[in-house]
């Protein structure tokens, strides 16, 4: 995979086309950083259907804290 592959996935978000990527290097026998390893370990059934993060709760002015 060349690096402009891998980098049009990352840009259309393609989660899934990143982590058959990451696993196919895996197999060849690529040295990867260990977040590439955690991605192809990911499963994606969990990933697509959870919830999105809530939001940070934020200070107002003169509100205790």
């Amino acid at each position: 995979m060349s690096l402009e592959e891998g980098q049009a996935l990352a840009d259309a978000n393609d989660i899934a086309g990143c982590q058959q990527a990451a696993r196919s290097m895996r197999r060849e026998g690529v040295d990867m950083p260990p977040a590439l390893i955690a991605l192809a370990a990911l499963d994606l059934q969990y990933q697509q259907t959870a919830a999105p993060a809530a939001p940070a709760p934020t200070a107002t002015p003169g509100e205790n804290q």
